[in-house]
């Protein structure tokens, strides 16, 4: 069997099937790509995500409100001297305004769209624009946050939020409520407040885990078996959100068998590297067979199982070959 690419030392790149400025192995991968597919996020128009760019008040609660799957009126009342009516985020903005999510200065009469939001003020238009009260939760009570003061305005927000890990405080007990939040961060917030909630959308989440595997596919059939488990690992991370909602689905059910005989066959180089030829054989028959009971469970997934098929049998002849 032929060396791995990149055990042979040739880089591969592993960017984002969304961005090109978050590789796979990135914190935010999940959330960014997720957000990406569904049309939460969206990147600049060089491809990059600009996970590390502070994200403002205007940007912030679009996103929020997509997220929320927020239906919005066709007219809004215009409720902000610096949020003009023919400005994109203005519908949002005056939405938000007329339902208590937001509020602006009372002296000014400004919004002020372009200040960076902090932590804090995310995590109140989050709870808001999803219609959840903290406060509603006796459980949250026992949560306690370094940096976060007994009766401060935001502390049911943050007990939430930690007590259901939509956030996770720091090695110090800290959740910094005032920090500015960036796009990477805000996208990690937002995809577990969804995850959490209203739930993610399954087939954007099996859509997600096939190209993964496609891809995953094509490196496993140019030998590029690191990259193919990555890959591999990636797509099930995937596939595991959507066995948490639907655990009996037969759709889903298919998709976490062609990730089982995709990891069988990625296992079967390092069985052949160490000349265990019989084992790359008996391993190879185990992952045909799951790809088999895929298909069974989905027909409509036979382009994918017949290309593992078709690699399982591939492995086994080359290892008969060499005994």
């Amino acid at each position: 069997m032929k060396a791995s690419l990149l055990l042979a030392g040739i880089a591969l790149p592993l960017s984002t099937f969304a961005f090109s400025d978050i590789t796979i192995n990135d914190d935010y991968y999940d959330s960014t790509t997720y957000l990406e597919a569904v049309e939460v996020f969206k990147g600049y128009d060089d491809g990059t995500f600009g996970r590390d760019k502070t994200i403002n008040r205007a940007e912030a609660l679009k996103t929020i409100l997509t997220a929320a799957e927020t239906e919005l009126p066709e007219t809004t009342t215009d409720r902000f001297n610096d949020v003009p009516a023919d400005i994109w985020f203005a519908p949002f903005v005056n939405f938000s305004a007329s339902k208590g999510i937001v509020s602006g200065d009372d002296a000014t009469g400004l919004f002020s769209p372009g200040r960076n939001v902090n932590k804090a003020e995310f995590l109140k238009m989050l709870m808001l624009a999803f219609e959840v009260d903290p406060e509603q939760y006796p459980i949250i009570t026992d949560v306690v946050i370094n940096d976060v003061a007994e009766g401060v305005w935001f502390q049911p927000y943050f007990q939430f939020a930690v007590k259901f890990n939509i956030l996770l405080v720091d090695a110090d007990g800290n959740v910094n409520p005032g920090l500015e939040l960036s796009r990477g961060e805000a996208s990690e917030i937002l995809f577990s407040m969804v995850r959490q909630g209203k739930g993610l959308k399954p087939q954007a989440l099996l859509n997600l885990s096939e190209l993964h595997l496609l891809k995953a596919v094509e490196f496993m059939e140019q030998d590029a078996i690191s990259t193919a488990q990555i890959l591999v690992d990636v797509a099930r991370q995937f596939s595991t959100y959507s066995l948490e909602m639907l655990p009996e689905n037969k759709i889903v059910q298919s998709a976490d068998k062609v990730i089982e005989a995709m990891k069988l066959l990625t296992t079967t180089y390092a069985m052949g590297a160490e000349g265990k030829l019989k084992e790359v054989i008996d391993t190879s028959k185990v992952a045909w067979a799951k790809a088999d009971e895929s298909l069974k469970l989905n027909p409509q997934n036979k382009i994918l199982t017949d290309k593992i098929k078709n690699i399982a049998a591939s492995i086994a002849d080359k290892a008969r070959a060499q005994q």
